[in-house]
C-alpha cells in the first residue's frame, strides 16, 4: 500500500505488519494520521469493525477519516462499515484512482480552505 500511494501522497507511517487488530489498538502512533484504511479481516481477536468501533470511541481519533479497504463487498458488509463509523467502504479488487480519489475527498472535507496562491500547512511536499 505505502509503495502505492507514496508518489501521490506522503505517508509518514504504516501499520502493515502487526500481528493482530489488538495489537493494532494498542500501539502508540506518535501522530495522529491524516487518513487511516483498515481492512475488516484482521488476524487475532480484533476484527477491523471492532478497531473501527474502538477508535470511533476515542476523544483524539474519533475524528479521524476511515476508508474500509476490504475483500467483503456484500451489501450487509458494506452496512455494517458504515454502521460501525467508516467514512467509506471499498471492496476489493478495486481500482487505485477510486481510493485516492476517495483519499483526496475525505482529507480536503476535514481541512479549512486555502486562498490560491498560498500554501497549506497540512500539505504534502
Amino acid at each position: 500500500m505505502q509503495s502505492f500511494l507514496s508518489p501521490v501522497n506522503q505517508i509518514t507511517e504504516t501499520l502493515d505488519g502487526l500481528k493482530d487488530g489488538n495489537a493494532t489498538s494498542n500501539r502508540r502512533i506518535p501522530k495522529t494520521p491524516d487518513c487511516l484504511i483498515l481492512d475488516i479481516r484482521l488476524p487475532g481477536p480484533m476484527n477491523g469493525l471492532e478497531l473501527l468501533k474502538t477508535i470511533r470511541d476515542d476523544p483524539i481519533l474519533s475524528s479521524l477519516p476511515i476508508v474500509l479497504l476490504t475483500a467483503r463487498g456484500r451489501v450487509e458488509d458494506r452496512i455494517a462499515g458504515y454502521d460501525a463509523g467508516a467514512d467509506a467502504y471499498l471492496s476489493k479488487p478495486f481500482d487505485p484512482e477510486e481510493l485516492l480519489s476517495i483519499i483526496d475527498s475525505l482529507l480536503k472535507r476535514d481541512r479549512p480552505s486555502v486562498p490560491e496562491g498560498q500554501k497549506s500547512d497540512t500539505e504534502a511536499v
